[in-house]
């Protein structure tokens, strides 16, 4: 297996003798797309904002390509990470041509620098992929929740990192929103070869639309492995603390 990400005895706490993460050793492999489920306050985001470096203050080590997380410089590792999180704020008289460029930030020597004839293409390479080229000139603020979430990934796209967190990334939209943002989840993966690190509350989209699936309870990994390998009741039912049934036709949860 070739893994892009390494985590090793990781241990975080918010308050003192109170673990949200405890101990835990995992890996994600590369250009797959893992999902990280559990039940809420299990830690699933916690992690995902420690594998972005906005969490710094916690024990044992994450590599990223077998280099130590805390060894990037900020700049470095945003050419390596990139994060879309779950709610999303428009931002106020902005077009969606210039956030998604605001992807290319870290590519710039400040802030003012012009944009590149490279920065250009990823940019317009970014608005093609999430579908949003005929919307570029259209104010964020006035988009529908799905296509503001696609603006949100776009801008990551245009950040061209190799790896992606998405925390929780159909959360607040509704069932035609969900699926256009897996797909593209989908197509960003296969086409794009990036490695996709996402939390998901729904666990039908996890097994769906994921080659691996870590499994957190009470702060610890249970369980990291093929989707595939997640099709058992009794798992998820202790995992979940509910009663849940899959249709052995169908590949998929039915009742919870």
């Amino acid at each position: 297996m070739n893994n892009i990400i390494e985590i090793k005895n990781l241990s975080f706490s918010y308050k003192k003798n109170k673990s949200i993460l405890k101990n835990i050793s995992t890996e994600i492999e590369k250009n797959k797309i893992t999902s990280i489920i559990g039940r809420n306050a299990c830690g699933k985001s916690t992690l995902l904002e420690i594998i972005a470096a906005s969490k710094n203050n916690f024990t044992g080590q994450i590599l990223i390509d077998k280099k130590n997380i805390k060894d990037f410089s900020r700049k470095e590792l945003a050419k390596k990470i990139s994060l879309v999180f779950q709610k999303n704020i428009a931002p106020s008289q902005l077009s969606v041509y210039e956030t998604v460029s605001y992807g290319r930030l870290t590519h710039k020597k400040n802030i003012f620098s012009q944009n590149t004839k490279i920065d250009l293409e990823k940019i317009n390479r970014a608005l093609i992929a999430t579908d949003l080229i005929d919307l570029k000139d259209e104010l964020v603020e006035n988009l529908s929740g799905g296509q503001i979430q696609r603006v949100f990934i776009a801008m990551a796209l245009a950040q061209d990192t190799e790896i992606l967190l998405l925390d929780e990334p159909t959360s607040y939209l509704d069932i035609k929103y969900q699926k256009e943002i897996m797909k593209l989840i989908k197509k960003l993966n296969k086409e794009y070869e990036k490695t996709i690190v996402m939390v998901l509350h729904d666990v039908n989209q996890a097994l769906k639309y994921s080659d691996n699936i870590i499994a957190i309870a009470d702060g610890k990994v249970i369980k990291n492995d093929k989707a595939s390998n997640f099709y058992d009741e009794n798992f998820l039912s202790e995992l979940y603390g509910l009663e849940i049934n899959i249709s052995e036709k169908e590949k998929a949860v039915i009742s919870w």
